[in-house]
């Protein structure tokens, strides 16, 4: 059984997401669903063994920061923050990964891949997009995968030396007290409307 890190870095990736804001999509009133462009980020699964060395690791990419959008005069009554922020983590944080949520699914789109790896308070790191061509994701700060969700899974359980189901294995992980998360500092991108569609 190996220690498992997951790192989500203030590094971006030079590559652009087209997203919508959520859970509100037309903050300009207009009647056109608005999208913005989001940096990718780059996102790492280290492997360590017991004095904190890496021995191993596998590299993704992920969404750190997204537009978020509640409707101050018709608020959806399952998130406090009103009006429009960037929503995502920004201050470094680490720390042990108490909770992993097998049955999640995602809410603002519909999506092949379930889980969600707990990180404080409703912000997760779950699936994301298959392909940066997928235009339309939204999120309330999560950190959102891209690509095969179940493959990312399935790197953290192998990087943690667990064989069988990785929805098992990333459990076991948890209730071992073997993963971890590394939030690296990063500056909130400055967020505008782009396009409306």
């Amino acid at each position: 059984m190996n220690i498992v890190g997951l790192i989500v870095t203030g590094e971006q990736t030079g590559s652009y997401y087209w997203a919508q804001s959520y859970p509100s999509k037309d903050r300009n009133k207009n009647g056109y669903i608005d999208y913005y462009r989001v940096p990718v980020y780059k996102l790492r699964i280290n492997q360590y063994d017991k004095n904190w060395k890496v021995t191993a690791f596998r590299d993704w990419t992920g969404l750190r920061f997204m537009p978020y959008y509640n409707d101050p005069k018709s608020p959806n009554r399952k998130y406090k923050s009103r009006g429009f922020l960037v929503a995502g983590l920004s201050n470094p944080r680490r720390g042990r990964v108490r909770t992993y949520k097998s049955d999640y699914r995602i809410q603002n789109t519909v999506s092949p891949f379930d889980g969600a790896i707990v990180i404080t308070g409703a912000f997760y790191i779950h699936a994301g997009p298959q392909k940066l061509s997928d235009w339309g994701w939204g999120s309330a700060g999560c950190v959102e995968v891209i690509g095969n969700f179940d493959g990312y899974k399935k790197d953290i359980a192998a990087l943690g030396g667990v064989s069988g189901n990785v929805d098992d294995a990333i459990a076991k992980l948890v209730s071992w007290k073997k993963l971890y998360y590394d939030f690296k500092a990063a500056t909130p991108p400055k967020l505008r409307v782009e396009s409306g569609h």
